[in-house]
């Protein structure tokens, strides 16, 4: 019977120790769940205003006012005009915004980013507070906030200005020369051109459209200048030091190098011409790229617009009729414009109480304690008394100062929140622990100890041994004396002691 119960007992002692060691790894899991939940970056469009698709404005040509763009304009707007849209936005005070945090950008119906790439938002300072990103179909896009508005939590808002296009096509296009512009990223002519690091495109691929009436062109010589040349530069072969150039024909056959010539100047980087060979009796299309240099777009994706011009002469034989007309001689020009990135500009501001502790009567040879606490309270509208923030400082020697920090001024109605400061109570000091408001002037608090030590009394009493009878005792002086930091001095304090009294 007694090996048997040692068994039972030595059974339960081990199921007890696996039960234990589940139930922790269990806690370790839990709690590694609950931190990673925590700090989860939130879908925040329903707390920011400003970014809907009613909430656009848009700029007439020739004016600096923004008017709201209803869909009695933005129904009219032409596929391949370019328009810039703006969006101011604004987070309500007692919104909390974390880093990683989001808000959901929305285009009016019928309109698209035009050439979207991603750009920064900026506070005055120039400090990013966040990303601006396209997102796939051009329709939309998200804002994605880093730490600036979790830190400067009141008057907290925004701007957004892109360049957008419209559905509608009235379009016509020139029968001689026409020319526009995208950003690219990718292979041409079997070399890879990549996007920058944070994934924006760094090239443009310039199209130009010639000869879409389709004329016999004799004698034709195309001229391209590139404009802006502080912010592109033509991409040239690293073999033949030339622009790289493709042109093709309605059926993307890529023609012949035979059948032009470049002529490129390095002393002229910003030029290229083209020397048609023979006639040209259809309309093609001529590509190359250019690299982008400016540092603001490349960067962060700061708005820049591009252009450059071209210009084609030569001669068109029977007025281009096919008839009996005489040679008419060309002379034809274009600019192709394009604008890319966007600009983003961002605000808030910061609140704080600085708290600075006083002490007062203090004697030289007294020592301050080690530190102090003091406790952060709130009254919000409706409250009948301060409560408490949970936020706490440690003030200490130097100079017992500190500071609470990234505090809302209004709630989440727009009340102005009343804050105040409670210390704990330090020993020997008549102690500031009810609520100490702000200086109306400063936002400051200042907590003030004056030095009143507990007291005690002391009872001396003079023992006399072995005094004969009949003789009587003396009167005695007694001082107090006292011991601070190993040093003794008299406190002045006497008393006499006599035989009424001691």
């Amino acid at each position: 019977m007694f090996i048997v119960n040692e068994k039972i007992k030595f059974s339960s002692r081990s199921i007890w120790k696996w039960l234990g060691i589940f139930l922790f790894i269990v806690s370790i899991f839990i709690g590694v769940g609950s931190q990673t939940h925590s700090v989860k970056a939130a879908d925040i469009s329903t707390s920011v205003t400003g970014l809907g698709g009613n909430d656009a404005y848009y700029q007439k040509d020739g004016s600096t006012d923004w008017i709201k763009a209803d869909s009695s304009v933005t129904d009219n707007w032409q596929k391949y005009t370019n328009y810039k849209l703006r969006y101011k936005y604004t987070i309500p005070d007692g919104t909390v915004v974390k880093n990683g945090d989001t808000a959901k950008v929305t285009l009016p119906a019928g309109i698209t980013l035009h050439d979207a790439q991603p750009f920064d938002i900026f506070d005055n300072n120039g400090t990013v507070i966040g990303r601006f990103t396209p997102d796939s179909g051009s329709k939309t896009g998200t804002i994605t906030f880093n730490g600036y508005y979790s830190e400067h939590v009141n008057g907290r808002g925004g701007t957004l200005t892109f360049e957008v296009n419209g559905s509608k096509d009235d379009s016509k296009s020139n029968p001689y020369i026409g020319k526009n512009g995208w950003s690219f990223s990718g292979d041409f002519k079997n070399v890879n051109y990549p996007q920058t690091s944070d994934k924006r495109n760094q090239y443009v691929m310039w199209d130009a459209r010639v000869n879409d009436g389709k004329f016999q062109m004799n004698n034709l010589l195309i001229n391209d200048t590139l404009l802006n040349t502080d912010k592109q530069k033509i991409v040239l072969d690293p073999i033949t030091s030339k622009p790289i150039i493709q042109i093709t024909d309605d059926d993307n056959n890529v023609i012949p190098d035979s059948d032009y010539t470049i002529l490129y100047s390095a002393s002229d980087p910003a030029k290229f011409s083209i020397q048609w060979n023979g006639t040209l009796n259809k309309a093609i299309n001529i590509k190359y790229l250019t690299k982008i240099t400016d540092q603001g777009y490349l960067q962060s994706g700061s708005g820049i617009s591009l252009q450059n011009n071209m210009d084609l002469t030569g001669n068109i034989p029977n007025d281009g009729t096919g008839g009996d007309g005489k040679s008419v001689v060309i002379n034809k020009t274009t600019q192709g414009t394009f604008t890319i990135g966007g600009h983003g500009e961002g605000y808030g501001t910061k609140f704080s109480i600085n708290v600075t502790k006083k002490w007062v009567g203090k004697p030289d040879d007294v020592k301050l304690p080690d530190s102090i606490k003091v406790t952060l309270y709130a009254k919000h509208d409706g409250d009948s008394k301060p409560v408490s923030t949970g936020k706490s400082l440690t003030l200490t020697a130097p100079d017992w100062k500190g500071t609470f920090t990234d505090l809302w001024t209004l709630d989440s109605n727009k009340k102005k929140i009343e804050y105040s400061v409670v210390e704990d109570p330090v020993s020997n000091y008549t102690a500031t622990t009810s609520s100490q408001s702000l200086d109306d002037k400063t936002d400051d608090v200042t907590i003030t100890n004056t030095y009143a030590p507990a007291k005690t009394s002391i009872k001396v009493n003079k023992v006399w041994k072995d005094v004969p009878k009949g003789v009587n005792t003396p009167p005695v002086t007694a001082t107090l004396y006292k011991t601070v930091n190993d040093t003794t001095t008299s406190t002045g304090q006497t008393r006499q002691l006599n035989t009424s009294n001691g």
